[in-house]
């Protein structure tokens, strides 16, 4: 079956490989510079630009996913064997792989069960979180109006202002009684807490158009927002935390931006009716 790919999609795609990659090298590029010795003030400044620039990838790969996640065409069931074999198989391979490798025999079972060996598999979990949330919103953000999803993703941001990365005591997410005690009015907000809502982001931006001027605005709105929560001595890692208003800002300038610049380019593939993670 022949169909058109979008160009900005496989850039976007490409870019957020790249800073994945920059992210977990940072130290190493730190090393290469030095020299192992000491570096100089640029160095501490490539450094911390590939963390800061690395952390906008799992955004937009969740931003991508949301764009091509709606709407659903196949029964539930079908839509889980397709998708969900992609992730767990995989998964399960490599959880097994680490384990043997890096595990001793006595806690070997334990390890696997935990997957304490393969941390960093951990998008892969929040993946499959998100897969089967999908199938249950999928009919009221297919059929949704402009101002509805506006709405839900204005009630999400609000989440990732008041999630503890900015405000240690005040007015964050805390419970009691084994997380079955809200203890504040903002606790109302944490069943909409999560990346799902850069699945809404992304679906958001593929039925509706934005301003001319409104990724430039968000852009500069979220530079200007960490060089604020910098000067209030907030750690870089909460300010552009996957899960932050920052971050968001920056994210969705970045993939309003390159589809602008890239959308009239498409190529002609041919493709089987099989889904990958991000695409149908």
């Amino acid at each position: 079956m022949e169909r058109k790919k979008e160009i900005f999609i496989e850039i976007l795609r490409l870019l957020a490989c790249i800073l994945v990659i920059l992210y977990h090298s940072r130290y190493q590029i730190y090393e290469f510079i030095s020299g192992g010795g000491k570096v100089s003030i640029l160095g501490n400044y490539c450094l911390n630009a590939c963390f800061v620039i690395g952390r906008l990838a799992v955004p937009l790969f969740f931003i991508i996913s949301g764009y091509f996640s709606f709407p659903i065409k196949d029964n539930t069931f079908t839509f889980f064997k397709k998708r969900l074999t992609r992730i767990i198989y995989p998964l399960i391979i490599w959880l097994v792989i680490y384990t043997l490798c890096f595990s001793s025999p006595k806690s070997m079972i334990y390890d696997l069960a935990h997957a304490t060996q393969a941390p960093h598999l951990w998008y892969l979990y929040a993946l499959i979180g998100i897969t089967l949330l999908i199938p249950m919103g999928s009919s009221f953000i297919s059929n949704a109006t402009k101002q509805e999803l506006q709405l839900y993703i204005l009630i999400w941001s609000l989440t990732l202002i008041f999630n503890g990365n900015f405000f240690d005591e005040f007015l964050t997410f805390k419970t009691d009684h084994n997380g079955m005690l809200f203890t504040n009015p903002i606790t109302a907000l944490i069943s909409f807490y999560g990346y799902f809502g850069y699945i809404l982001v992304g679906a958001y931006l593929r039925r509706f158009e934005v301003g001319k001027l409104f990724p430039i605005i968000l852009m500069c709105s979220g530079c200007i927002l960490v060089l604020i929560l910098l000067a209030f001595g907030i750690s870089m890692d909460k300010i552009i935390a996957y899960c932050s208003i920052s971050n968001l800002f920056i994210s969705v300038s970045i993939f309003i931006l390159t589809k602008r610049l890239f959308e009239k380019l498409t190529i002609n593939v041919f493709t089987t009716d099989y889904y990958s993670i991000f695409y149908r």
